[in-house]
């Protein structure tokens, strides 16, 4: 398949399920952007993402809508230690200004194959883990927990 057909089983996918999203087309990819709301009722539940797709593989990014630039080493170990426990995906952290975000990725060989569901577990994956962990940032950043703590608080619930 051609990256113009994973582009367009993406956006199947994305009007299908009322995704709303802005498409920017590059040379040897495609990015999707836009903002998705967990529905879960925790401080964090809105962010925003970033889907590249190219020929082979797609990649989603949500990024946290705090930045962690006070408190860098501490979001560091933070993400550090949820990062050993993952089994898929990772946050990465830039240092330069801050920014969290959770990364993950597939195969398009597999997404063609079963747009549904791949794309699916793609999507809600990033949203359920940053859900899951974002809230505990926030108390790094705002609050000075340790970060051996917040990652307790928010394994058992917040």
């Amino acid at each position: 398949m051609t990256h113009k057909d994973n582009v367009e089983v993406v956006k199947k996918y994305f009007d299908e399920n009322d995704w709303h999203y802005q498409m920017t087309e590059h040379e040897e990819a495609t990015f999707f952007e836009g903002g998705v709301n967990t529905g879960d009722k925790c401080k964090f539940n809105a962010f925003r993402f970033r889907l590249i797709v190219d020929d082979d593989y797609a990649q989603v990014f949500f990024v946290l809508p705090i930045s962690a630039k006070g408190k860098l080493a501490e979001v560091a170990e933070y993400i550090t230690r949820i990062n050993y426990t993952l089994k898929r995906g990772r946050f990465d952290m830039d240092y330069s200004d801050g920014e969290v975000r959770f990364h993950h990725g597939i195969s398009m060989i597999g997404v063609l194959a079963n747009p549904d569901v791949l794309l699916s577990e793609l999507m809600i994956l990033g949203g359920m883990v940053m859900s899951r962990y974002a809230e505990g940032v926030a108390k790094i950043v705002y609050g000075s927990v340790d970060p051996k703590v917040a990652i307790e608080e928010m394994e058992q619930g917040g």
